[in-house]
């Protein structure tokens, strides 16, 4: 794949809050898995087993760290950005009254 062809990930704050808990709580081999599975969408930000969320125009969730916690993000497909906003255990991540209130 060129260069040209790959996407650019970017973690907000709230993100990289998230990996280093992963980190914390589950050590270095967590972590780098973790990390692997946010970087995999440099490749494809809309991998097979993403889901895009409801009532959003281009934000999309993956599983990661053996399915134990969800990345939410935001494929900005104009200018080649995946903007990772949330990672967290399941159902956390979410907002209470639905993810639209992003």
């Amino acid at each position: 794949m060129a260069a040209g062809d790959r996407w650019e990930v970017e973690l907000l704050p709230s993100a990289r809050a998230g990996l280093l808990a992963i980190l914390s709580e589950h050590g270095d081999d967590a972590f780098d898995q973790a990390l692997n599975d946010i970087l995999a969408l440099e490749e494809d930000p809309t991998p097979e087993d993403a889901e895009h969320l409801r009532r959003t125009k281009d934000h999309y969730r993956i599983y990661i760290y053996r399915s134990l916690y969800r990345a939410i993000y935001r494929v900005m497909f104009e200018k080649r950005i995946v903007l990772v906003q949330r990672i967290g255990p399941r159902g956390s991540v979410y907002l209470k009254g639905g993810y639209e209130r992003w």
